[in-house]
């Protein structure tokens, strides 16, 4: 892990260890994110679609993940909803598009253990986020 993966994982951990309102805010965004996507699978369609097979596959793959350029992830996801978010969560939105990169393959990652997407799941629990949210920036 470089410097940057320390001070933005520290950053991160900082903005949600016992804040259960914004690790709320944040489940509820990325749960209403993925439900706008289409899920996990909607997601992976939406990197395959903008050239970016590869590194979704090693997120959802058990391989190391690829990192992510907050570029690509404008690319994919639209400025406009990640500026959505990013209003709705209260954290300023040059510090979210770098934990969102930080994140989203880790999140992707943890959602996949089997090295497979769930067809059938495009909808992820907000319980279930807060759970994962909690473990990857811990």
């Amino acid at each position: 892990m470089g410097l940057l993966d320390s001070v933005i994982s520290a950053a991160a951990s900082t903005l949600l260890k016992d804040n259960s309102d914004l690790q709320n805010k944040l489940s509820g965004m990325i749960s209403q994110f993925f439900d706008q996507v289409g899920g996990l699978p909607g997601l992976v369609q939406k990197f395959q679609a903008n050239g970016l097979s590869k590194l979704i596959a090693s997120w959802v793959g058990q391989e190391d993940n690829l990192p992510i350029t907050e570029d690509q992830l404008h690319q994919v996801i639209g400025t406009d909803l990640i500026k959505n978010l990013a209003e709705k969560s209260g954290v300023d939105a040059e510090l979210f598009d770098t934990l969102l990169a930080k994140g989203l393959p880790k999140l992707v990652n943890a959602l996949t253990p089997e090295g497979q997407t769930p067809e059938q799941v495009t909808h992820i629990d907000q319980d279930k986020i807060q759970e994962l949210i909690g473990k990857i920036f811990s």
